[in-house]
């Protein structure tokens, strides 16, 4: 039902959702490029002027037809794709709290898994012995959260070491990683790595105990 929603234009949310966060002006843009891509789908394809309207098919076929072949024959890379729906997740949540959208819409989002930069990698098995290990021996620990985060979360070990307590947004289910150079706590590729990262109910759980 949207008879309950507060009505607004796709764009409008776009800025209103800008204006809201704290974040720096890199974070910014990057989060204003990837919300865009929804913007313009929504204005264009998806016919709809008022975001109450959105729905989990919508998100579905946006992220098949904004995500599809590109003109010269390549696809788009699993982190461009991860990095916007995380975004867009991010987005309806706050929308959510506002009575913007229906509740649980961002719930719909689904993100591609992490892709993995290095040709080793950690055996699924021998991480669910180690994960399982730690929630029974070590639960909550400081090694429990940061091995949650490196393999669910599909961090690299300079975006947990990154993290302030300030970044981490249980209630929304996500964390701001973010270049603090002058903090001493840097990204491999400074501003260019500062993203949100949706994480799940599970690891929540743990991260406030650490």
């Amino acid at each position: 039902m949207t008879d309950d929603l507060q009505p607004m234009t796709p764009r409008e949310a776009h800025d209103m959702y800008l204006k809201a966060r704290d974040i720096t002006d890199t974070t910014r843009r990057a989060h204003s490029r990837r919300i865009r891509r929804l913007v313009r789908w929504c204005e264009g394809e998806g016919d709809i002027d008022n975001i109450n309207e959105l729905s989990g098919r919508d998100i579905h076929v946006f992220k098949i037809e904004e995500f599809a072949e590109k003109e010269d024959g390549t696809d788009y890379s699993k982190e461009t794709i991860r990095s916007t729906m995380d975004t867009t997740r991010v987005f309806l949540r706050w929308y959510e709290s506002i009575d913007a959208v229906s509740q649980g819409l961002s719930e719909k989002v689904q993100s591609p898994s992490p892709e993995n930069t290095r040709d080793e990698t950690v055996d699924r098995t021998l991480a669910a012995n180690i994960l399982g290990y730690l929630a029974t021996y070590e639960y909550a620990s400081f090694r429990h959260c940061y091995v949650q985060l490196l393999w669910h979360a599909g961090l690299r070990l300079g975006g947990v070491h990154a993290l302030d307590l300030k970044d981490v947004h249980l209630d929304d289910l996500y964390l701001e990683v973010r270049h603090r150079p002058d903090e001493g706590t840097t990204l491999k590729n400074g501003e260019d790595d500062e993203r949100l990262v949706n994480i799940s109910q599970k690891t929540a759980l743990i991260m406030p105990l650490t």
